[in-house]
């Protein structure tokens, strides 16, 4: 294993290809050449390291080893730039970032840091939090088990604590490491040489206002958040991704792995860039799976790591154009599509239809929103039975409602009438349906929870495109994307058998 080299002016390459480089000299977003990756990238999409003079990071790593912890070379790399040490002995970085998907291993990280700091650096204090208590415990137990398990370490401790909330590991030599609940009062009264906030997409402003100040009674104090991608809540994360990613803070020792948010979910290239660990904790078969089970912006998130600009872009029609297509006399004359769509928590549904006008305008309506979902299957049972000319059922399939389909096929939808939205469908929807309304080419009757979907909807970057997200809109837009994507099936089919005149003489 070789540390990477803590310069600024690092040169990094990925798939053999020199990457971009940000003002640092670390590489940024540039599409690795995998055809068919095996192992995940080894150096960080994003990487900012202080200037240092020596670093103890080789030492946390064989000191972890020793007690069976033996750490990817990726995970390995991170503690040398974490670790860095100025001349006159404190640390390079008072402040550590690590962004990385999850299942790839940053909680070892964690535990070898710990390790180190009980062992080698003789910090009194060290503070891990988590916003849940089963993942504290979990890092907890883990740690323990390795002291347990290293004759040499299980000497030096004093005591084990377990009781629920107040778990510690103390040394004879009063180094201790304590796991607590993360609150607004976590740790007041402490003085800490480290602080760990793990999964810090959940971490507030007000909690880390509660938590810094333990450090400032210290001479050498760290700082921690590791996390996967931040959401669009993730306040603190994305001050610290920015500050990273810029490389403009001297004191911030930061990596990140994520694709770029122009690529394919379905690249396994992305997959690897984004996932140091596939390969060895991880599979494409696992990923493949997981992409199944996923929407496509939860998977994008969660397992490519890409956190798209989340000043999310509402008000992306505009009302008064909208209003201006209202037509309470519109009917299709050509094949009915009809969609379906879910809110992400359930809680309601949305049924509508689109097809063509005899005047080559589209007519879209809303025909049923309601509260839950038990009732959309039987809804669509009912407009089959009363449209002849029904062309399809319509379904994202990386969408919450997709989780209808075996409703759907129950109430008797059969599996030529299904239409599913797949991942590039939707962004091609929603340009479809903007370009629609701008141009005037689509009418509608008025229904005032289209109208509300459509003042609360915002917007999510689909590559070089964007989709209506469900998450970051203001309330429930499933309105608004059923109606979105009726109209993509009837547009996409084409132009209907053409109706003829009826003449009576």
């Amino acid at each position: 294993m070789t540390p990477p080299p803590s310069s600024r002016d690092i040169e990094a390459t990925q798939g053999g290809q020199p990457s971009q480089r940000v003002a640092d000299g670390s590489p940024t977003h540039a599409h690795t050449s995998y055809k068919s990756p095996r192992f995940g990238q080894r150096s960080p999409t994003f990487r900012s390291v202080p200037d240092s003079a020596v670093s103890d990071g080789e030492k946390a790593v064989k000191l972890a080893a020793g007690a069976g912890l033996n750490l990817d070379d990726w995970q390995a790399d991170f503690l040398v730039d974490a670790l860095g040490r100025t001349s006159d002995g404190g640390w390079a970085a008072t402040e550590v970032g690590l962004i990385v998907p999850r299942q790839n291993g940053k909680g070892a990280i964690l535990e070898a840091r710990m390790l180190a700091g009980l062992f080698l650096f003789g910090e009194q204090l060290q503070i891990y939090t988590s916003h849940e208590v089963k993942s504290s415990q979990e890092i907890f137990r883990r740690l323990v088990g390795l002291i347990e398990a290293t004759p040499e370490l299980v000497d030096q401790v004093e005591a084990i604590r377990w009781a629920n909330g107040q778990e510690a590991i103390e040394l004879k030599s009063g180094a201790r490491v304590r796991f607590i609940a993360r609150s607004r009062k976590s740790g007041r009264g402490f003085s800490a040489d480290a602080v760990y906030f793990d999964e810090a997409f959940e971490l507030s402003s007000d909690i880390v206002a509660a938590a810094v100040p333990t450090l400032s009674a210290v001479d050498r104090p760290q700082i921690w958040y590791v996390s996967s991608a931040p959401h669009a809540h993730s306040e603190v994360l994305r001050q610290v991704q920015s500050r990273g990613r810029e490389g403009s803070d001297p004191s911030l020792a930061f990596a990140e792995w994520c694709a770029s948010d122009s690529v394919e979910s379905d690249d396994p290239a992305a997959v690897a860039t984004s996932n140091p660990a596939l390969g060895i904790r991880l599979s494409l078969e696992f990923t493949d799976k997981e992409r199944g089970v996923l929407d496509d912006e939860s998977f994008r998130r969660e397992r490519l790591g890409i956190s798209p600009d989340f000043e999310a872009i509402s008000g992306v029609i505009d009302l008064a154009t909208w209003a201006e297509l209202a037509d309470p006399t519109s009917q299709p004359v050509g094949p009915i599509f009809l969609a379906i769509d879910v809110s992400p928590d359930r809680g309601d549904a949305a049924v509508a239809i689109a097809g063509k006008r005899r005047d080559d305008f589209y007519h879209i309506e809303l025909v049923e929103s309601r509260k839950g979902v038990g009732w959309v299957a039987g809804r669509v049972a009912d407009l089959m039975a009363s449209h002849d000319d029904l062309a399809a059922v319509v379904v994202d399939g990386r969408g919450p409602g997709a989780a209808l389909i075996p409703d759907l096929f129950a109430a008797g939808v059969s599996e030529d009438l299904l239409s599913i939205v797949g991942p590039g469908d939707m962004a091609a929807a929603c340009g479809m349906f903007y370009d629609h309304v701008a141009e005037s080419r689509l009418r509608y009757p008025a229904h005032p929870d289209l109208d509300e979907a459509l003042r609360a909807a915002s917007q999510r970057p689909l590559g070089d495109a964007w989709a209506w997200s469900r998450r970051r809109s203001k309330s429930t837009i499933a309105p608004l994307v059923a109606v979105t994507i009726a109209l993509w099936a009837s547009v996409s089919a084409g132009d209907p058998e053409p109706v003829p005149d009826i003449w009576f003489a």
